[in-house]
């Protein structure tokens, strides 16, 4: 396990994760309202204990459907609350082809509607998210994160999102 990755929610549809200042979520199906609630409530707790900001990473499995539109208002909602908390943001919408084309054009005009003064960027694949982070994201004192640590947390919580959706428990 990667030093100081805690787990804050664990369903069917997604796994949730704090790594020093960063939020990371996992989804493997489609979000609930309600699940997406405790990601807002933990993602905002996070940014009041972190001075210095917080880095939000969301991985969405391939292949998995668009959340609901309650679900997306939700989080522009939390994004545009977050103000200049928020150092910046990787989506991570895994595979290739049509759909997952159009999922990351759909996360893209969300984070058109909630951007504020941060870095933003979507990708497919959760390895070309690690180096993009660690040129963005800090720790206190401006501290920057190595690619191989941040790899090591996205790979943990997009492993334990995998193994909620295969056995329903980890």
């Amino acid at each position: 396990m990667s030093e100081g990755v805690e787990f804050f929610a664990e369903h069917r549809e997604a796994c949730g994760a704090t790594w020093r200042n960063f939020v990371i979520w996992a989804s493997v199906a489609e979000p609930t309202l309600e699940i997406t609630q405790k990601w807002a409530d933990k993602f905002l707790e996070q940014v009041q204990s972190c001075s210095h900001g917080v880095t939000l990473v969301i991985i969405v499995r391939e292949n998995s459907p668009m959340p609901p539109q309650e679900v997306r208002s939700l989080i522009v909602r939390t994004i545009k609350d977050l103000g200049s908390d928020l150092q910046c943001w990787a989506v991570v919408i895994e595979g290739s082809g049509f759909f997952a084309s159009m999922a990351r054009s759909v996360m893209a005009g969300m984070i058109a509607l909630a951007r504020r003064n941060f870095r933003t960027k979507t990708m497919s694949e959760v390895d070309a998210a690690a180096p993009w982070l660690a040129e963005h994201a800090s720790g206190p004192d401006g501290a920057r994160y190595s690619t191989e640590e941040i790899q090591f947390a996205l790979n943990e919580v997009r492993v334990r999102a995998e193994m909620l959706l295969e056995t329903g428990e980890i």
